[in-house]
């Protein structure tokens, strides 16, 4: 991964320009965004045309933090503002729903520790700023308490999976109306040929789940599980840390799932999800137990104090050699005990930039350190204030 990094980054030199691993680029100003700033590419176009025409107004940005962030747009530009490492895993039809379930229980503990975008515009937001302004960036829906209105595109889902994989296919068939509609020729007759499902597989393209469902007719047809949520950076080393947390814990509590749900409605996993983006290492998470009587918020560390081993089991269970689990579940493990992660280094070394020279300029130092950290490699719990 370290090598493909240098590479992209060399070309990226050769136009005149670096490449960084970062949940949102800190030196970003407004007039990097509006229409001149979107792809030519007919698909986008398209897309924007769509999602402009049903909102019918401008997509307002409200983001709490200690620098509120309000603002208005007419067009979508902002939501590529984000940077993600989308994750892809096999799954087979048969485990499908319990580790869909797993992977949606897990994303708010891995988020909290992987945060890495707390500010946009020079505002201190969220410690995961994404998660907000993806979703309010495209946001069709017009708020109107007494009005009905079709859920939002970009959301962590709407319940625990029951079955396995065709009723997320059809809920997002049913629920959501396609903004590419395409009508194809394709006969499904032969049933030794998996079926491509174009119309399917490009209406899923519009629905922006933080862990979507996937199907694939590539290699006979198989699913997958798009993880969105985890942010890019800060290190290549971290990103692969970051990745072995959540395949971890996803597979250690594939096969326990069905006895910790009754504990955890689903809207209190999404109101995990959430505030680990709000607050990161600093969120109070509701953790199901095999023997609880209601449900209690706990610190994400102390959560992570019971989990963490368990994360262990699980890559091993996969295959993970034992040291390759345990060097990236130490640099976990460190980011717990220093209480860092890339959002909180960000923060904390604009901070300490402030006392000597204006907030834009903080921001660009930062922004250099951290492109010289990241490119060496360094795991983030380990870079300097």
């Amino acid at each position: 991964m370290v090598s493909a990094v240098h590479t992209v980054d060399a070309v990226g030199r050769d136009m005149g320009g670096s490449t960084v691993a970062i949940g949102i680029l800190p030196t970003l100003s407004p007039s990097d965004f509006g229409v001149h700033s979107i792809t030519e590419r007919r698909r986008y176009l398209a897309l924007m045309a769509q999602l402009v025409k049903r909102r019918g107004d401008a997509f307002e940005i409200d983001i709490n933090g200690l620098d509120p962030l309000h603002m208005a747009q007419t067009d979508i530009a902002l939501g590529g503002a984000n940077t993600s490492f989308k994750v892809h895993y096999r799954v087979s039809p048969a485990q499908f729903a319990n580790t869909f379930n797993a992977v949606q229980l897990v994303t708010p503990l891995v988020l909290a520790v992987a945060a890495n975008s707390p500010t946009l515009f020079g505002h201190r937001l969220w410690r995961e700023t994404r998660i907000p302004l993806f979703k309010q960036s495209i946001d069709t829906r017009v708020r109107d308490r007494y009005a009905w209105n079709e859920p939002a595109r970009v959301n962590f889902g709407h319940g625990w999976v029951r079955d396995g994989a065709f009723e997320l296919f059809s809920e997002a068939v049913r629920v959501y109306p396609p903004l590419l509609p395409q009508c194809g020729s394709e006969s499904i007759d032969d049933a030794s040929a998996a079926p491509a499902l174009d119309e399917l597989r490009l209406h899923q393209s519009t629905i922006w789940l933080w862990n979507r469902p996937v199907y694939d007719p590539v290699a006979g047809g198989h699913l997958r599980i798009e993880m969105r949520a985890l942010p890019a950076g800060p290190s290549p080393v971290d990103m692969m840390a970051n990745t072995a947390l959540m395949l971890g814990l996803t597979e250690a509590f594939r096969t326990r799932v069905d006895e910790l749900l009754p504990a955890i409605p689903f809207n209190v996993a999404e109101y995990n999800f959430y505030r680990a983006a709000q607050y990161g290492l600093d969120a109070r998470l509701v953790w199901p137990g095999r023997s609880q009587f209601g449900c209690v918020e706990r610190p994400v560390r102390e959560v992570f104090e019971q989990v963490l081993p368990i994360a262990r089991e699980g890559l091993l269970a996969i295959g993970m050699s034992a040291s390759s689990s345990d060097r990236y579940l130490a640099i976990i493990e460190q980011r717990l005990a220093l209480g860092r992660s890339g959002a909180d280094w960000q923060l904390a070394s604009v901070a300490r930039r402030e006392a000597q020279t204006n907030a834009r300029e903080a921001l660009r130092h930062m922004l250099a350190d951290y492109m010289r950290y990241s490119n060496e490699n360094r795991p983030v719990h380990a870079w300097p204030l």
